[in-house]
């Protein structure tokens, strides 16, 4: 994956030997990602939805594991989508995420991270990470933030207030991840 390549460029350049790369490489990504590989709405476990989907592009997909080739994708230039560890998870305490964009004009540009334990974002959730003018340079193209949060959430939401400029919304994957600080080693 592309997270996967990126460790692996950072390893060579600070002089780690192959092993080392390759076990870098496989653990960054598989230790960290609290979202099962979903199959469906609610396969394995868990619970992906968004504020809309259009037909193939379910926000289920967003979660599916595939970096480029499925997406969640919605008809509105502002949109959320969420993932619940519920349906045999339990809550966790996100402190990092992988996002994926699928093209500049339909990806996200001005978010929020928000987390609740009831699911209804009617005042009672929290904001945990927000980003401003995020620029995109390419078509899936990773980007990789932390923030501080000891809290375990059952529900967490990107809201997405501004897209690059397109009339939809889209998001390629999403990570949430636990305990993985981001450096370049």
């Amino acid at each position: 994956t592309a997270t996967n390549a990126t460790n692996v460029l950072n390893a060579t350049a600070h002089g780690l030997s192959n092993t080392d790369r390759v076990i870098l490489a496989s653990t960054f990504v598989d230790a960290g990602n609290m979202i099962p590989v979903m199959t469906n709405t609610t396969a394995p476990s868990g619970t992906p939805s968004a504020n809309g989907e259009l037909s193939t592009y379910e926000a289920w997909r967003a979660f599916d594991g595939n970096t480029s080739g499925t997406l969640w994708n919605v008809n509105t230039n502002t949109g959320y989508l969420q993932f619940a560890f519920n349906n045999g998870l339990t809550a966790k305490a996100i402190t990092a995420y992988d996002l994926w964009n699928f093209t500049t004009a339909a990806a996200p540009v001005n978010w929020t991270i928000q987390a609740s334990n009831t699911g209804a974002f009617g005042g009672e959730q929290v904001t945990l990470h927000t980003v401003t003018g995020a620029s995109w340079g390419s078509t899936n193209e990773l980007k990789q933030y932390t923030f501080s949060n000891t809290t375990p959430y059952i529900f967490y939401r990107m809201n997405i207030t501004v897209n690059g400029g397109g009339a939809d919304t889209a998001v390629a994957h999403l990570q949430f991840i636990v305990g993985t600080s981001y450096s370049t080693l």
